[in-house]
């Protein structure tokens, strides 16, 4: 029991707010916003495009195919995103 105990103060003692690096989220209407605004700038310029916008763990916060975007943008957008952030 003891040792549980000093186990628990050891990892509570390790994870302070100094320690930590501070993380910024999109909120979710801006990230819709920015992936429709992608997606209608393409098409004003003639391309069939889908947006993915990634949140900053790299995981999908939105995505958006365009009208007439084949279904294989779907997967080269998402590859793409994750290029950008590695």
């Amino acid at each position: 029991m003891t040792l549980a105990a000093a186990a628990s103060a050891f990892i509570g003692a390790s994870t302070s707010p100094a320690d930590t690096l501070p993380t910024h989220r999109i909120p979710g209407a801006l990230v819709a916003e920015a992936a429709s605004e992608t997606v209608a700038v393409c098409s004003r310029q003639g391309y069939t495009e889908t947006a993915v916008v990634l949140d900053a763990d790299g995981a999908t916060s939105a995505t958006l195919r365009g009208e007439s975007a084949g279904i294989h943008t779907l997967d080269s957008a998402r590859d793409k995103a994750h290029q950008r952030i590695v």
